[in-house]
């Protein structure tokens, strides 16, 4: 799931306009420019049934945008939501639904800059395309 969720994203010319190649899993590198996206598995839930695991997977993801412009952020954030909110997807030999569950926004400086992010938690159902 996660290599097909990233290239949702990253094949999105809105998106790629955006933030370039700038959309990582778990960390955001030191030599990372903004604004960039960042993606956390926060929970996964493999469904099974009698004769074992049936390959459906239902995950939350949380997908933070970075920026050092609230508009920015703002930007980013509107065009992964038009990309990926309730919408079904086959990619990479995944059939994947999602939709967006929450948001959050905050700021901070930890230096002499401040970032804006934007935090999006959305459920990506996955199972396998046949």
């Amino acid at each position: 799931m996660e290599v097909q969720l990233r290239s949702l994203l990253a094949d999105d010319t809105a998106i790629a306009a955006l933030v370039g190649t700038r959309i990582y899993w778990n960390t955001i590198p030191q030599t990372a420019t903004d604004p960039c996206v960042v993606m956390y598995v926060i929970s996964r839930l493999a469904d099974a049934h009698h004769g074992g695991a049936n390959g459906l997977n239902n995950w939350i993801v949380q997908i933070d945008v970075r920026a050092v412009t609230y508009a920015s952020a703002i930007a980013v954030r509107d065009a992964i939501v038009t990309k990926l909110h309730a919408k079904r997807f086959s990619q990479g030999g995944l059939k994947i639904v999602t939709v967006l569950q929450s948001e959050r926004q905050r700021s901070e400086k930890p230096g002499t800059t401040l970032y804006h992010t934007v935090q999006l938690d959305f459920s990506v159902g996955s199972g396998n395309a046949g």
